[in-house]
């Protein structure tokens, strides 16, 4: 699969506007190493509706708070959590916080929030999309 057509999938899941479509996505855009910046150049090349637009405003600002927060529930694997603070440190270190804040601007969707971490609490983690060294590039 191309990375267009993973962004017109994300929009198509994204406009149903299912609470699990809306964590996974969020998730993909402040964890995964390539997915924020396919939709960064898909906005480019293609600007969105105003319902599109929304819709991935709503999954971006979900992304930024993932990226200050973790799980605290009782009973929580803790492979969970290794996994989770693997990925928070990963994201720091790409600077995803400020890429995430520059696409909320770009979507005109307000200023993003200073600091918005333990804003949410995302228990389940998905498997992430991204590049990995030697597999083929597409799209």
């Amino acid at each position: 699969m191309s990375w267009s057509e993973t962004i017109a999938t994300m929009l198509q899941e994204l406009r149903s506007g299912g609470a699990r479509a809306q964590s996974y996505w969020a998730q993909q855009l402040a964890f995964a190493p390539v997915v924020v910046h396919a939709l960064s150049l898909a906005l480019r090349d293609h600007p969105p509706s105003v319902a599109d637009r929304e819709a991935i405003a709503a999954a971006v600002s979900l992304a930024l708070s993932a990226l200050g927060a973790l799980p605290e529930q009782a009973g929580v694997e803790p492979s969970l959590l290794a996994a989770m603070a693997q990925r928070q440190a990963r994201a720091l270190a790409w600077g995803r916080r400020r890429t995430l804040q520059r696409l909320l601007r770009r979507l005109a969707a307000g200023t993003p929030p200073e600091s918005s971490a333990g804003a949410v609490r995302l228990l389940r983690p998905y498997p992430l999309l991204g590049w990995s060294p030697g597999s083929p590039l597409q799209g």
